[in-house]
């Protein structure tokens, strides 16, 4: 006789969570990752919410944060990756994410 445990646990279909791309955002990650046909985003290992977007037409530095940790994240568009380096994004972000 078998005994077979079973859960309470009701899985709900909804989004898939991908594992996503993390890299240090510096001039390299930039030229290494090229844009595909669908967008996609690289995440900061170091700056949490601080990412590259990359689209099919190009690519550009942004940051998505929650206002104190609650509620909706807010996603502030810094610039093309052609107007900043690395550094001078990665400098703004922490700006924008203080003021959020």
């Amino acid at each position: 006789m078998s005994t077979k445990t079973t859960s309470n646990v009701v899985k709900f279909p909804g989004k898939k969570k991908s594992s996503g791309i993390y890299a240090k955002i510096t001039a390299n990650t930039v030229k290494k990752y090229k844009c595909k046909e669908k967008e996609y985003r690289v995440n900061d290992t170091e700056l949490r919410g601080f990412f590259i977007r990359i689209w099919p037409k190009g690519k550009s530095y942004a940051v998505q944060a929650r206002p104190f940790g609650v509620g909706r994240n807010k996603l502030q568009t810094i610039g093309d990756v052609n107007l900043f380096t690395a550094k001078e994004a990665r400098t703004k972000a922490v700006k924008y994410i203080k003021r959020i």
